[in-house]
């Protein structure tokens, strides 16, 4: 059963400052996997929790931050995130509107258990905690993955890409920029790291 809604719950619009925040919490029960789809973001952090509950804190600054909203649509075991301009948008056709909307933070807090999957064409990518499977890709931002366990797999376009990491298996590959990397012992998370144009930096978690 395919069921779908849009988050259209806009708190705390400052119209000094012109922004708007957007708080949504889901239960995560029968979930397995999480998509996020998240276009036109300046910044996403992303950490996890003992709990069974996603949490999203998004901060939006801009003529036309009111007029943003998430869409989420539930269908079997996974949970799809968007967000979109809803069909109110002034000039909602024009692509030069989007200029308006000076950025995008998004705070998001999910289980640990969950296959997690990320998509950005603008977004900075921050994420700290245990993953069973993380899969990034980014066409312009940097991916930070600090205090990171458990397996990834990212993919930059544009960007650099930074690791943290106290054990795992390691692959990494930058062909137009540097790898520059710590001894990391041995262990069960599996990494593979990918940049296009930027550079890859592994440490050992502290």
């Amino acid at each position: 059963m395919k069921s779908t809604f849009l988050l259209v719950g806009l708190i705390g619009f400052l119209a000094i400052h012109a922004q708007t925040q957007i708080n949504h919490l889901e239960s995560l029960e029968g979930i397995k996997s999480i998509r996020f789809i998240l276009d036109e973001m300046t910044n996403t952090h992303i950490q996890t929790t003992a709990g069974d509950t996603l949490s999203i804190k998004m901060f939006q600054d801009g003529e036309y931050a009111p007029y943003l909203q998430l869409k989420i649509v539930r269908e079997k075991d996974e949970l799809s995130v968007y967000n979109q301009k809803n069909l109110s948008f002034p000039d909602f056709d024009d692509k030069l509107s989007a200029h308006k909307i000076i950025s995008q933070e998004a705070f998001i807090s999910l289980p640990n258990k969950m296959a997690v999957y990320f998509e950005s064409n603008t977004s900075n990518l921050t994420s700290t905690g245990k993953f069973e499977q993380l899969t990034a890709q980014l066409l312009n931002g940097d991916v930070n993955l600090n205090a990171f366990d458990g397996n990834a797999k990212v993919f930059c376009a544009n960007g650099n890409i930074h690791l943290f990491i106290s054990s795992g298996l390691i692959q990494a590959e930058s062909p137009a920029g540097n790898y520059q990397t710590e001894h990391i012992p041995i262990g069960k998370s599996r990494i593979f790291l990918k940049t296009s144009s930027g550079n890859i930096d592994v440490r050992k978690t502290k």
